[in-house]
C-alpha cells in the first residue's frame, strides 16, 4: 500500500514516505497478528458511537477487513454469506 508516486515530490521526500509507511505497515501487521482470530479467520467488530457508546453494527472482520479498515478508515466487515469484504457507511475517526 505504500507504493504511491506522484511526479512532483522529491526522491528524498519519497524516501522518506515510503519509510514512514512502512514502518506503519510493520506496526498494523503487529496488530493484526495479535488478534485472537478463530478457526474460519474471523474475529467479532464491533462499531460503536464514540460520543454516546451507542453499538451501530456488529460484524465480522477478517485480517484484510481489519487492515482496509485502518487504511482507509472506513468501517469494513466481512461477510460471511458472500464470502467478500463489505464498506459499510459509518463514519469512523481513528487517531
Amino acid at each position: 500500500m505504500c507504493l504511491t508516486r506522484h511526479s512532483q515530490v522529491s526522491n528524498f521526500d519519497m524516501t522518506i514516505a515510503t519509510v514512514t509507511c512502512l514502518a506503519k505497515e510493520r506496526k498494523v501487521d503487529r496488530l493484526l497478528d495479535n488478534i485472537k482470530w478463530d478457526e474460519k479467520g474471523l474475529a467479532v467488530a464491533i462499531a460503536q458511537n464514540v460520543d454516546t457508546g451507542a453499538i451501530l453494527m456488529q460484524g465480522f472482520v477478517n485480517r484484510d477487513a481489519l487492515a482496509t479498515t485502518i487504511y482507509s478508515r472506513k468501517a469494513t466487515f466481512f461477510s460471511r454469506s458472500r464470502a467478500a469484504l463489505s464498506t459499510k457507511a459509518l463514519s469512523i475517526v481513528m487517531q
